[in-house]
């Protein structure tokens, strides 16, 4: 199969449009600073009239913000540049705590919103603008729509400007939660003198000495930091079906700024362009096989930035998410003024980076991870993962071994009334009460064979033990303590992302199919396990996956490559268009990374990580996709009859004497 030329007719074309761009536009802004009216280049808030709505474009919301459209305004008050505007919202954290989580405060808020944005300024610096509003409070803007103006925030009845309170001895001796150690948020004029007036946009805040505030036209509600970032139009899905052959679906972007995106954007809302047009595909003009072949290609390089990203995150924070989906991911196209098609010049950005926050547990130095919303409330989050267990049990404590740093390890047996569900990655909490002394403990569970049921072995990780807790272990040595409380902690660590990767992978690779993805999710899953129960070792599962695609061709009709494209596939190959050799691999990659669905898992489990090296997770499907990838350029660019006439030749050579 060779690459046809047909899209290069039209390069020149583009590469002029391309450097038209319809910026400066003139479009309704407010400036988001007060003094820099009139400043000869300002970032500003793209606004409407919306006869006394909040006049914002609100473009998305994530678990720690909402965003807003934006842009880069010249002297004049015109936009240069289209920009997203991150503000600081906790009002979707209030409603989606775990109970009694202690990091959901502002002040955690405030410390992950500032590692953010620095991991942000280093390892995607040109994707972001420094203005230094990511690591203070921006004070609340009251916008005019009429007259463009933002003024500052103010005290209706002296006009005093209005700033969040952060003054926790303040706020409790107001009778009010301090900002410390709470989600809410109180606004003052910063005198702290005695019955100085709160005042609050949350309902649930107003009263005794609180005085509500009305959120109409004010921006940036929360008091709170502000991040600046390029717009980035595409969300991960938006961008999925483009591959499949879908238009773009672009109506929640005001016509002005679409109108003035780079013409790239405004080719993808024709589908016949999106489908047959020389902009975007390579194989453009080539048969159906080619073109699908292309896209496989595309959507596996999409999959593949997204774990390096996930990745390379991990390595940086070495915490895991816990929380991603299609929303944690945006895509822009870069301009194709070097004449690639614009598919080709696509790249993956974090829409929202670390979701997982870090909780101590007790006297060790072990990790644990929690995520603010709820596990298992969506289609990425595994159903399948150990859920948070509490109860009692009859402990037996076998062994103290003394270990590094004056840490103390614990082997003990645990018997339980019905068999506990866990996997050696999650944890067990512990509290024993030897001779009246009450210890605490976290450890790993393990599961012999020869254990029988109700049974589980515990070994502790290393964690300080006192004198007097160390004394009272040991003395309770083959001692049972019964009516122990003991809870189990789910083990969510990278892997638990893994698994996050490989839903939203088969979101992209399906999403020309007409299918429901909880169905094709769940044929993967089952498929997982009809492959584990025939596991041998000794052949390549690729190949042990031809093999029972050939012979039970019923799971072609939902995991076929019939869904990598919406159009252009042929009905006459049960497997669909991509070669069932090829595809088997396909299958394999994201069986593989499935992590405890098998024998040929590369993670046990969800918390089957390296605790200080937990990006290690994603290293073997890295591994396998760039595999994949090069077999695909190697179909895609190679000439096939002129490497069969250069096999020839040499063997002519080899042929000829001396």
């Amino acid at each position: 199969m060779r690459m046809t030329t047909g899209w290069l007719r039209d390069t020149i074309a583009r590469m002029d449009i391309a450097r038209s761009s319809p910026l400066p536009v003139e479009v309704l802004t407010a400036p988001l600073r007060p003094d820099a009216e009139g400043a000869s280049v300002s970032f500003g808030l793209v606004i409407q009239d919306r006869n006394g709505r909040p006049p914002f474009i609100l473009l998305r919301q994530t678990l720690q913000a909402s965003v807003y459209l934006g842009c880069l305004r010249d002297g004049a008050g015109l936009a240069r540049q289209w920009v997203e505007v991150w503000a600081q919202d906790p009002a979707r954290l209030r409603g989606a705590l775990h109970p009694g989580l202690s990091r959901s405060t502002n002040h955690a808020m405030d410390e992950l919103w500032q590692e953010q944005s620095r991991q942000l300024r280093e390892l995607n610096p040109d994707r972001i603008f420094y203005t230094g509003w990511e690591d203070h409070p921006a004070a609340p803007l009251v916008v005019d729509v009429a007259s463009r103006t933002a003024k500052p925030l103010q005290e209706p009845a002296t006009s005093r400007e209005l700033v969040l309170c952060t003054d926790d001895a303040f706020l409790q001796a107001a009778g009010q939660p301090t900002y410390r150690d709470s989600l809410h948020r109180f606004f003052w004029a910063g005198t702290a003198s005695p019955g100085e007036p709160l005042y609050s946009f949350e309902d649930a805040a107003v009263g005794a000495g609180v005085h509500r505030l009305e959120s109409g036209q004010v921006f940036n509600v929360a008091g709170g930091p502000l991040l600046l970032r390029p717009l980035a139009p595409l969300s991960l899905s938006e961008y999925a079906g483009l591959l499949s052959g879908k238009a773009w679906d672009s109506a929640r972007l005001p016509e002005e700024v679409l109108a003035r995106l780079p013409p790239t954007y405004a080719r993808l809302q024709d589908e016949e362009e999106v489908v047959h047009g020389e902009s975007f595909f390579l194989q453009a003009r080539a048969g159906g096989e080619a073109r699908v072949l292309e896209t496989l290609f595309l959507k596996l390089n999409l999959f593949a930035q997204m774990i390096e990203q996930v990745e390379r995150w991990t390595t940086r924070q070495q915490g895991p998410f816990l929380h991603l989906t299609p929303a944690s991911f945006r895509v822009h196209l870069n301009e194709t003024a070097t004449g690639l098609p614009g598919f080709w010049a696509a790249h993956v950005d974090f829409a929202e980076p670390a979701a997982a926050w870090r909780v101590p547990l007790g006297q060790t130095d072990h990790p644990y991870f929690v995520t603010p919303t709820l596990l298992s409330a969506s289609i990425y989050q595994p159903r399948s993962a150990t859920v948070y267990h509490q109860a009692t049990g009859t402990a037996r404590v076998r062994e103290l071994t003394s270990v590094d740093h004056g840490r103390t390890q614990v082997d003990l047996t645990l018997a339980t009334t019905d068999p506990l569900a866990v996997t050696p990655g999650d944890l067990v909490h512990l509290t024993l009460a030897p001779h009246g002394t009450c210890v605490t403990l976290y450890g790993h569970p393990d599961r012999p064979k020869e254990l029988s049921a109700g049974l589980v072995r515990i070994r502790t990780v290393p964690q300080a033990l006192s004198t007097p807790e160390r004394t009272a272990l040991e003395q309770a040595a083959g001692l049972p303590l019964p009516d122990s409380p003991y809870e189990v902690l789910p083990g969510l660590s990278s892997p638990y992302d893994l698994y996050a990767l490989v839903i939203l992978g088969t979101e992209i690779l399906w999403a020309g199919s007409d299918m429901p993805l909880a169905v094709v999710v769940d044929e993967l899953l089952s498929l997982a396990v009809r492959v584990a129960a025939d596991h041998n070792a000794s052949v390549p599962l690729p190949a042990r996956l031809e093999r029972l695609l050939g012979r039970e061709p019923r799971w072609l009709q939902s995991l076929g490559s019939r869904g990598v494209r919406a159009q252009g596939t042929s009905a006459e190959q049960g497997h669909g268009p991509v070669p069932l050799n090829l595809w088997a691999e396909v299958l394999a990659l994201l069986l593989r990374m499935l992590p405890g669905a098998g024998p040929d898992s590369s993670c046990t489990g969800f918390g089957d990580a390296p605790v200080l090296a937990l990006e290690t997770a994603f290293h073997p499907g890295l591994r396998d996709l760039k595999l994949l990838q090069a077999k695909l350029k190697s179909i895609l660019f190679g000439d096939a009859p002129q490497n069969a006439e250069m096999q020839e030749v040499l063997m002519e050579l080899r042929r000829l004497p001396g």
